[in-house]
């Protein structure tokens, strides 16, 4: 954390020299990006990731930096370096507890993926201790061929599936994987496809080294549809996960895919999904999000459900997960997920000022959503509710300050597992450079 501090410090007066040395009024750091590259033919900045919250019960910093690139006007190049270390609030423990391993001592963080469990004990009312890390980047190159439009993409990146936010195919709550894919466009009609690389559930045998490496699985997706400017879109979908088996393995291949479409209308967008398991003929869930915005409110309702059994490991079949983290729905199978989050400025003087409430009540099927490692089941909640407020402290680069609460209500506890930890937790932020409050930070919801 020191040298952190003290890179940070550093980096800030490199950056001030920089800003000041290219323009004729001598800038401060914070009014502009920290490291500006830029030149003729390109944009490149640099800018520091900071992010500290506490509260009673949990603690979480990340750090890091973030780059942003612009070169002749068509390749675009973005991406960052982060770390996340800290206490999580009762929610994100349990969530990281019922797909951790404790002889391996690693937990699962949404979006992350494997982290080290610096505080591994059976005491369920303990909350999880971790340290984490990822990198991110994307590059892309937008053309044009003849009428067509093109467009080619590589990096390492959450492979988000839809405009809502969690998917029924491919969800950013999954971890970051290597990729590269294109994509041509019509007036009327698309098609994309990417390839990619995930990580197994499973190790192999010991080699060389001391620790066996997880397996690994190639990921295909395939897509094409129809679309009618920015009013409305729809897909056809398909996905293939195979395992690259190790010496005494058999090989495992799992598909499945689905039909997603987009409207939008004035204020209103929405999304709707369906997902098939073809080899099996299984029907694997559904998803609504609708959004209602103004230029001050913005109101959400989102509807998922997934059916008992689907994504999970069968006897014919390999799960669905990347890295620990599930691909689709964070809370597994046979969970239906209803949540309405609304995000206003109530005070007209304090524009910058916004309060959002974040409601979510599950409703499980008779199996249990989540199971730990040796198959004891891991029940869901029931009802979880995010209040928290934001205001931007310095808009230029920004850096934000922000407040919240979470409370959480648990389904009856089962006579095997422990008490429930408390179900209320607050905290306090401060964060920069990120575009809103980040996703998962201390007590907000996965």
């Amino acid at each position: 954390m020191r040298r952190t501090a003290a890179l940070f410090l550093v980096c800030s007066a490199l950056g001030a020299r920089a800003s000041g040395d290219s323009t004729a009024v001598r800038q401060r750091f914070w009014q502009g990006d920290l490291l500006d590259f830029s030149g003729e033919r390109a944009r490149v900045v640099v800018n520091p990731l900071l992010c500290v919250g506490a509260g009673n019960g949990c603690f979480e910093n990340i750090r890091g930096a973030r780059f942003e690139a612009v070169i002749d006007g068509t390749w675009e190049v973005r991406g960052s370096l982060e770390e996340r270390q800290g206490t999580a609030a009762p929610l994100l423990s349990e969530w990281a507890r019922a797909l951790s391993n404790r002889p391996l001592q690693t937990v699962v963080l949404p979006g992350w993926g494997r982290a080290k469990w610096t505080n591994p004990s059976t005491d369920a009312t303990l909350p999880i201790a971790f340290d984490a890390s990822r990198a991110r980047v994307q590059i892309g190159h937008s053309g044009q061929w003849g009428r067509l439009r093109t467009r080619f993409e590589t990096g390492l990146d959450n492979r988000h599936e839809g405009t809502a936010e969690h998917s029924l195919f491919w969800s950013r709550t999954a971890a970051p994987l290597p990729y590269v894919g294109g994509a041509l466009a019509g007036n009327r009609w698309h098609a994309a496809a990417w390839a990619g690389a995930a990580t197994g559930p499973n190790r192999g045998p010991v080699g060389a080294t001391v620790e066996s490496l997880f397996s690994r699985q190639r990921v295909t997706r395939l897509g094409g549809g129809f679309h009618q400017g920015e009013a409305f879109s729809m897909d056809v979908l398909w996905y293939r996960l195979a395992r690259l088996s190790f010496a005494d393995e058999p090989p495992a291949v799992r598909h499945w895919g689905g039909v997603q479409a987009a409207f939008r209308r004035g204020p209103w967008d929405a999304y709707i999904a369906l997902a098939v398991d073809p080899a099996v003929a299984a029907y694997l869930g559904e998803h609504l999000h609708l959004r209602w915005q103004s230029p001050s409110t913005r109101i959400t309702f989102a509807y998922q459900r997934s059916t008992p059994g689907g994504y999970r490991l069968m006897a014919d079949r390999i799960d669905l997960t990347h890295s620990g983290t599930p691909i689709a729905s964070p809370w597994g199978d046979g969970v239906t997920d209803l949540s309405l989050r609304c995000s206003a400025h109530p005070i007209p003087r304090l524009q910058r000022l916004a309060c959002t409430v974040h409601l979510t009540h599950l409703t499980r099927a008779a199996t249990p959503a989540l199971s730990l490692p040796d198959m004891i089941p891991h029940e869901s909640p029931k009802w979880v509710v995010n209040a928290f407020i934001t205001h931007p402290i310095q808009p230029n680069w920004p850096l934000g300050l922000s407040f919240g609460i979470q409370g959480v209500k648990w389904y009856p506890t089962p006579p095997y597992t422990a008490v429930r930890p408390q179900p209320v937790t607050w905290c306090v932020g401060l964060s920069h450079k990120f575009n809103e409050v980040p996703p998962n930070f201390a007590c907000q919801i996965l």
